[in-house]
């Protein structure tokens, strides 16, 4: 991985009338006589045309480069031997003459529009190096399955998310040329999650980026696609990720994110490994989150399940979940004591806390009748395990109305009402380190309004060091922020911080 750009070489915004940014769109290809001519008229259809189109044959076996020659003599066609997809595409946007580069696989098709509402935003912001969207799924025949809108997870597109949840597709992106050459484009030597590793080196480099909040493409899913080969894609994203963290100059902000972001990646592996049904392998990727994880093994596990549960459809969820209890516990190198207190917490989560996260209160309620009457503090000491070892939470006022509905049927003793408190705060203390601020000052409302409770302490005491944690953080990293990386290009991004 190359080094950070620095700033007396970094690019400056694209000269000339930003009004007329012009678009080459690279097509690597590789046997891809089935599907590129798709590809190709999905470009040359755009409502506002591309400059050129280059399709870059990387050593193909089949009729690719005639068929291309002879049904699209518009396109430019390059060829060379077989070296990869990242040498492809470096071949394609050094050749090009545009000031942006989109990149599209030979599999896939952009939308009709998808130059028409993605230029004018880099057009409008020359200080912007990357505009990026959402795409459509569709099987091997072309019918769309489902659709990706990364940003309701991923609002902001900064180093620190580009960590931490890697929604990276070349596909729905638009780059300025400016920036793949002052970082050299894409690195050759790695066979897969090139595409991760480019976008960390421009991230790292201060190029800013944005969402255009639209589906621009449809991503094609066959058997022959490349991120098909699960034991490949774990490698080389591991590869990337030590590349990176390997670098000595890093941010203290971005060194600090070291074991969260190679658990959470880790975790993501095990489950796309598990997707192409090569448990092995997502067996060894839990196994390697392991030494990364924060917390304690028990809440680990309950974290791995929630990572796969709430990626399945809920009509499948419980079989399959339960199906893969011993590969959990394996990975998780469980004895059988230890592990029966565990499932008890993974069935709780799976049968009433997953339903209360997508706001299904009703079934929420029914599994929590089903599992009978307890104390205030047990059903306190599971939901707050579940907030701890879940990413995503309920909103205080869901969890406030559980809880009185379990109170009103004598799931819980009327006397222990305030051990809710506990959850409040433990939201509280969560949204704060997320840095929430609607959704810490809600769960701050419901824990004063539930009343005081002796189980409450340490919540509170838990929030109160959270909330100090991210001062100091906030404060040492305005103090040590380098000043060269908040120039590069008029970066404006370097003052904000991690997602905990």
């Amino acid at each position: 991985m190359r080094a950070p750009v620095p700033a007396d070489v970094a690019p400056a915004p694209a000269a000339g009338n930003p009004s007329t940014l012009t678009v080459s769109v690279v097509i690597p290809a590789h046997n891809a006589l089935e599907y590129a001519g798709d590809a190709i008229r999905s470009v040359l259809g755009q409502s506002r045309p591309a400059l050129e189109v280059i399709l870059v044959d990387d050593g193909s076996e089949d009729d690719t480069a005639r068929k291309v020659s002879l049904e699209f003599p518009q396109v430019r066609l390059l060829k060379q031997p077989h070296r990869g997809v990242a040498a492809a595409r470096n071949r394609g946007w050094r050749a090009a003459r545009g000031e942006l580069i989109g990149f599209l696989d030979s599999d896939d098709r952009y939308l009709p529009d998808k130059l028409e509402v993605q230029v004018p935003m880099l057009e409008r912001d020359p200080r912007l190096g990357l505009v990026h969207s959402g795409w459509r799924l569709a099987d091997a025949a072309g019918a769309a399955t489902s659709e990706k809108r990364p940003w309701g997870q991923v609002p902001r597109l900064d180093l620190e998310s580009w960590l931490l949840w890697k929604p990276v597709f070349l596909g729905g992106m638009l780059i300025r040329r400016s920036w793949l050459e002052a970082v050299g484009g894409f690195s050759e030597d790695l066979h897969q999650a090139e595409d991760v590793d480019l976008i960390l080196r421009l991230a790292l480099a201060g190029c800013r980026a944005d969402w255009c909040k639209q589906v621009t493409l449809v991503k094609r899913q066959h058997e022959k696609n490349l991120t098909r080969r699960g034991a490949q894609q774990v490698h080389s994203l591991a590869e990337v990720l030590e590349r990176f963290f390997a670098q000595p100059r890093l941010p203290r902000r971005i060194r600090r994110m070291e074991s969260k972001v190679r658990y959470y990646s880790s975790v993501w592996s095990a489950w796309h490994t598990f997707q192409l049904g090569e448990l092995d392998i997502a067996r060894e990727c839990l196994a390697a989150s392991l030494p990364w994880s924060p917390r304690p093994l028990d809440l680990t596990v309950v974290e791995w399940q929630s990572e796969f549960a709430l990626r399945l459809p809920r009509q499948t969820r419980f079989t399959t979940m339960r199906s893969l209890r011993p590969v959990l516990q394996e990975s998780a190198g469980m004895t059988p004591p230890a592990w029966r207190d565990t499932e008890r917490l993974l069935d709780w989560t799976l049968e009433t806390w997953y339903s209360l996260i997508e706001g299904d209160m009703a079934a929420s309620l029914g599994g929590l009748r089903a599992a009978g009457r307890t104390t205030g503090p047990e059903l306190a000491e599971r939901a707050r395990s579940a907030i701890l070892a879940v990413n995503s939470a309920p909103e205080a006022a869901a969890v406030g109305a559980w809880w009185n509905t379990a109170l009103v049927e004598g799931l819980i003793p009327q006397s222990q009402r305030h051990e809710v408190t506990t959850l409040h705060l433990t939201l509280l203390a969560q949204a704060v380190v997320r840095r929430q601020g609607a959704r810490a000052a809600r769960a701050l409302r419901y824990a004063v309004a539930s009343g005081w409770s002796p189980a409450a302490a340490p919540a509170w005491g838990w929030f109160m060091r959270a909330a100090l944690r991210a001062v100091r953080r906030q404060i040492g990293d305005q103090r040590t922020q380098p000043t060269a990386h908040a120039r590069i290009v008029g970066s404006v991004h370097s003052d904000r911080h991690p997602r905990q």
